[in-house]
């Protein structure tokens, strides 16, 4: 049967249509690889705009900025200073200042002794500190030629001081630990001597617990340091701006509200930590920071800094005086391996003075080594300079020290040399000094050697003095009587000299 014009047979002689088998419709193919295809470019798509995000992001000045802070801080904690590393000296520190420790000392002390030449002093030491009962001892003995002449012994508590030194005939003496100049001023010694009129009173607390003090660990620790200044920091962080400068460049802006506020807060904590007095310097002025704090950031591609800048002179005590700096970061393999800086501070009085200093270091495996090189300036005329060298063998454990310090007219030069013997890590140590000299202008004019041991305290602190005699107490008769002992004892040899 044919088909008509229009694609469909003619109904038959019936008036119906043709029959034929029946056939169920068939799905539509789809190819498999479309469907791979079509899910790899969704995921491509996706992966895409995460990399530009990220890509994006991570170009953000805020981003680069704090990256490069992070490598920075990264690389100086790994350029630290080899043997107190080694020895583990930031703990044993910290264990002296929490727990106690007990410290021996063998040292001999040579000096030129005009007529006589050299004179050969020995000094032996005994320490204990006992931080929890808040007791300290300390025995000594000085020798000449080996031969003991003079004993000084001390026992103190948070209440008092006692000492004794007795071939002074001074035995078991002791002073009030409170209101120091009080004490001084009532007193024999005073009325001969002469008052303290301008000094303040104080008083001395040899046991400072850990929650009342900030000690030099506590200042290079990053943690310690943010604990006890975290608002002021949040405060300078949520208010700092970062923008992009230029090619590699970034400025970081801090108000100068906030920066103040820390300043003072660092100035005050330091001051407490050394017993110092700021309030007669700051409570001059109304603001110690008086501008905002512009620093810009010079940093790599691999988010390393290589150098930070004082963008504008930073307005000091009421804007009396400014503050100017720059770091570069110059190393190699560590921008911290050679590092150079200038700091400029226009005072009160006008004057510029500046510091430009240079450190360079190495680290190798068996040794390590560090050279800084610093100039003083005042009005753009060198005043000072100053040089230290310091060389550190890993398998010896030994050190070789030298620095100096020079003006127009005189040369001081310190020497040390010496190595750390037995040591556990973070608990005990004994430096063995084979040298410490000081000279100047290539003038002797001392040197120590001799052995150090420090280690825990195992014991209780022994009452080596009593408190006896109040030192502040003594009348004349008192001390005239001293010193006649004195003088029927050593007349002779004292009419020697």
């Amino acid at each position: 049967m044919e088909q008509n014009q229009n694609g469909l047979y003619p109904p038959n002689q019936y008036g119906g249509f043709p029959q034929y088998p029946y056939q169920p419709p068939q799905p539509k193919k789809h190819s498999g690889a479309k469907i791979a295809a079509i899910s790899v470019s969704v995921c491509a798509v996706l992966i895409t705009m995460l990399l530009g995000v990220y890509y994006v992001y991570t170009l953000r000045p805020a981003y680069r900025v704090t990256k490069g802070i992070q490598n920075l801080e990264r690389d100086l904690e790994a350029s630290k200073e080899p043997l107190t590393d080694m020895v583990g000296m930031d703990d044993i520190e910290l264990m002296m200042q929490n727990e106690g420790s007990h410290v021996q000392a063998d040292l001999d002390l040579t000096v030129d002794v005009p007529v006589y030449g050299d004179v050969t002093l020995g000094i032996t030491s005994d320490f204990y500190k006992d931080m929890q009962a808040k007791k300290l001892s300390l025995e000594t003995a000085f020798s000449v030629m080996r031969y003991n002449f003079a004993h000084l012994d001390i026992y103190a508590d948070d209440e008092q001081i006692c000492f004794s030194v007795p071939e002074l005939f001074l035995e078991d003496l002791y002073i009030d630990n409170e209101d120091l100049v009080s004490q001084y001023n009532d007193s024999v010694l005073a009325y001969y001597l002469g008052e303290a009129d301008q000094a303040e009173d104080f008083s001395i607390d040899l046991f400072r617990s850990a929650d009342e003090r900030i000690s030099l660990r506590d200042f290079r620790s990053e943690s310690q340091t943010y604990k006890k200044l975290e608002t002021d920091m949040d405060a300078c962080r949520e208010r700092m701006t970062v923008v992009k400068a230029g090619h590699g460049l970034y400025r970081v802006t801090f108000p100068q509200k906030e920066v103040n506020r820390l300043v003072e807060d660092m100035v005050d904590l330091y001051a407490d930590a050394y017993d110092m007095d700021t309030l007669g310097v700051l409570g001059e002025y109304d603001r110690f920071v008086d501008s905002d704090v512009s620093l810009l950031f010079e940093i790599s591609r691999g988010n390393h800094i290589r150098s930070i800048e004082v963008e504008e002179p930073v307005g000091l005590l009421d804007g009396e005086a400014s503050f100017g700096a720059e770091l570069l970061l110059k190393g190699e393999n560590r921008g911290t391996d050679l590092m150079q800086g200038k700091v400029e501070v226009t005072g009160i009085d006008g004057v510029v003075r500046s510091v430009v200093w240079q450190v360079e270091q190495q680290d190798e495996e068996k040794s390590a080594g560090t050279a800084a090189d610093m100039k003083l300036t005042v009005d753009g005329e060198t005043i000072m300079k100053m040089k230290l060298t310091y060389d550190f063998d890993r398998n010896d454990r030994n050190f070789d020290l030298y620095c100096s310090a020079e003006d127009d007219t005189d040369i001081c030069e310190l020497v040390a040399r010496g190595d750390a013997e037995d040591f556990v890590q973070g608990e005990s140590v004994t430096f063995d000094l084979h040298k410490i000299e000081l000279s100047m202008n290539d003038e002797r004019l001392f040197t120590v050697s001799g052995d150090i041991a420090i280690e825990p305290l195992t014991g209780s602190v022994k009452k080596v003095a009593r408190p006896e005699t109040a030192l502040f107490e003594m009348s004349i008769d008192d001390w005239y009587e001293v010193i006649y002992q004195i003088d029927n004892e050593y007349k002779d040899l004292l009419n020697y000299f």
